[in-house]
């Protein structure tokens, strides 16, 4: 499955292709027309890293409360 998507470069408004799970781990990307690049602020990475782990706990909940249905 391709996470790959694209955003409009901030200073030209040319699209960029990223690869969304790349950007989530750090990756930065470059507009092929002027250069700029886009990558993940820190604060951003820190706010997906713990929704993650909310998700992560969430699930293993609901899996487990699944457990105790027939």
């Amino acid at each position: 499955m391709s996470l790959e998507q694209s955003i409009d470069c901030p200073d030209c408004g040319t699209p960029i292709a990223i690869e969304t799970r790349a950007l989530m781990e750090g990756a930065a990307f470059a507009c092929g027309n002027c250069g700029a690049e886009i990558s993940m602020a820190g604060r951003a990475e820190e706010s997906w890293g713990a929704a993650q782990a909310k998700f992560a706990a969430l699930k293993a909940d609901m899996l487990k409360a699944g457990e105790g249905e027939a």
